[in-house]
């Protein structure tokens, strides 16, 4: 068995799981919660103790309702009641068998959500055992950091990467922490595109991107009689290369149109994503993703072909608004870290078919962006905004950086929340421009003296999406996006495209932040909640010219639809998608706005 996690580290990860599950599908209305009428074990500014209605037991719990409808516990403190009324430390597999009733799964499914269950806890047990402490992963640098992470906040089965075997867990798992090569082939460009911003040949960008030395290892092993024209160059993750590509290529290996070129070049580690992967021989050279055919959390985490060849194109058309718009580079700044090179894999057979799982038109390809320090000082610090909450023994990342910068905490989140929400307000309503903001995509910049300064956002090729304007009118900058892309990148209405700013920063980000700045700096979450509102409200106020473009309306509805993304990934029902985006998420029911209003009770 070569992953490696201790019995204590096991414990932490069950339980772990056990209160998310509880909290984030009390949220999405699976799971109902009532108040009970015992003293709560563990103290805490407003917990109190509660009960979980789950199949035919109850899991009892102290913690406190926060906005969107979720729940923060206290994790030790959940317990499972059976129907004869005896208590027991909870396991997240026997609360997975209590709910399934409730999910509406068949066999073959629970199975599945069982297999993926084990693969997280695996994965958790790893990090939290013998884990550093957060200070130490808030002097990580970035890419270092992302292997200590807990993934994605809201998803509670979110490592589940089915398709990785121990071995494969314990090669390429960010947890694992343990570089490695990749694999290098080389296509016939009969069906293979390379792609780049500025329109740089393949030859130029690799000499610079992966080294003359390595280049020149590659061009010999060509077929005799072929020249390095005749191929596109893809790196390969390795356990694409071994579970998909020696399978689906098989022929095209056989026939000399898929050439092996064998591993070569600088180690990469992997971030939470899997598939994306930063240089650690090379750290100035851009970061890699790549095709990586596992599933985790609600896609396959292929390249989609037409997304991945018009990624820099895409780049390049934000890097021109961005550079011809001053408020952009001034009062809204916002460092975009876009792909600026891509290899697009059409599998000749494949892809002639139209009505196959989206999966199997994502087998090959690859893209690349700069890496974050190439955005940074060396006196900046660069974070993710999914470090943040991480917590250990009590003490979060958040309260830690906060303490280091000495600045008053309520000034410093008053920082944070504006200079991630103005910039990406201008954007959506200027341009019609919908990044997607969740706390893995954006990054953010301190200072010297660890203070927020500016965000950074990246993921553009299956990231940015496209608002559409009020009244059937249209965007003067959509129109200046050239073909391909411009067929490619999706387009929303506004009622969808406003869930950027609900699902992924105030459900996904201010509401975990704002209980732990209340658990551990004693700011209360109506106190956040209003700074977010005022945010809010002043760049409406304040920008009416271009607010008219979209309207404001669907920020300031008394309720907001509710995106589950459990129940989506639970019911499994988008894995066997023709297209990845046929829907826009799974929506059930509406949640009060905590952006609308305050709560008469003061939870926001």
């Amino acid at each position: 068995m070569l992953s490696t996690y201790t019995a204590d580290g096991w414990r932490r990860a069950d339980i772990q799981l056990c209160a998310k599950f509880i909290a984030e599908l009390s949220l999405e209305g699976v799971i109902p919660v009532s108040l009970t009428d015992e003293q709560p074990a563990f103290s805490g500014p407003g917990v109190s103790r509660y009960q979980a209605a789950i199949g035919e037991a109850r899991y009892a719990f102290d913690g406190r309702p926060t906005a969107c409808g979720g729940w923060t516990i206290r994790n030790e403190s959940v317990v499972r009641i059976d129907d004869a009324g005896n208590a027991q430390p909870p396991t997240s597999h026997q609360l997975c068998i209590d709910l399934r009733p409730a999910l509406s799964v068949d066999g073959a499914r629970f199975a599945d959500i069982l297999a993926e269950l084990n693969n997280t806890l695996i994965a958790e047990a790893q990090r939290l055992s013998n884990p550093p402490t957060v200070s130490a992963v808030v002097d990580m640098d970035y890419d270092t950091a992302d292997g200590y992470l807990p993934g994605h906040p809201r998803i509670v089965i979110n490592k589940g990467r089915v398709g990785f075997g121990d071995k494969a867990r314990a090669e390429y798992s960010p947890e694992t922490h343990r570089p490695f090569q990749l694999r290098w082939i080389a296509v016939s460009s009969q069906f293979a595109r390379f792609s780049h911003t500025s329109g740089m040949n393949q030859e130029q960008f690799l000499r610079g991107e992966i080294g003359d030395g390595a280049w020149e290892l590659m061009i010999p092993r060509l077929p005799a009689g072929t020249d390095a024209g005749d191929y596109v160059f893809v790196p390969v993750h390795p356990w694409q290369w071994d579970s998909v590509i020696t399978g689906w290529y098989a022929h095209h290996l056989a026939v000399g149109e898929v050439v092996d070129l064998g591993e070569i070049g600088d180690c990469y580690l992997p971030h939470q994503t899997v598939r994306t992967l930063a240089n650690v021989s090379s750290p100035g050279r851009s970061d890699l993703k790549t095709a990586c055919s596992v599933r985790n959390t609600l896609v396959y985490r292929g390249l989609d072909m037409d997304t991945t060849e018009t990624a820099p194109e895409l780049t390049r058309w934000i890097l021109s608004v961005d550079e011809a718009d001053d408020k952009l580079g001034t009062t809204y700044p916002l460092g975009l870290i876009g792909e600026i090179a891509s290899v697009s894999v059409r599998h000749p057979t494949l892809a002639a078919i139209d009505d196959l799982p989206y999966r199997f038109y994502e087998t090959l390809g690859a893209l690349w962006r700069p890496n974050v320090r190439n955005f940074i000082t060396s006196s900046e610090h660069a974070v993710s905004m999914a470090l943040l909450p991480l917590i250990d023994d009590g003490h979060s990342a958040v309260a830690e950086i906060i303490s280091r910068s000495g600045v008053d905490p309520r000034k410093w989140f008053e920082r944070l929340w504006t200079i991630i929400l103005e910039p990406l307000l201008y954007w959506y309503y200027a341009y019609g421009v919908a990044f997607c903001p969740h706390s893995q995509n954006l990054i953010l910049v301190l200072d010297d003296t660890w203070s927020p300064k500016r965000m950074l956002i990246k993921d553009f090729a299956q990231g940015v999406d496209l608002v559409e304007a009020a009244n059937g009118g249209k965007f003067a900058a959509h129109e200046k996006l050239r073909e391909p892309v411009a067929s490619h990148v999706l387009k929303w209405p506004p009622h969808l495209m406003v869930q950027a700013f609900f699902s992924s920063i105030f459900a996904g980000q201010v509401r975990f932040l704002a209980e732990i700045a209340y658990d551990e700096l004693g700011i209360p979450p109506h106190e956040m909640w209003e700074m977010v509102r005022r945010i809010v409200n002043r760049f409406h106020e304040t920008k009416p010219e271009i607010v008219a473009n979209i309207g404001h309306a669907y920020f300031y509805e008394e309720t907001v639809e509710r995106v589950c993304l459990n129940r989506e990934h639970l019911s499994g029902v988008a894995f066997e998608r023709v297209e990845r985006d046929e829907e826009f998420d799974v929506r059930e029911g509406r949640l009060i706005n905590p952006v609308a209003s305050p709560d008469p009770e003061g939870l926001w």
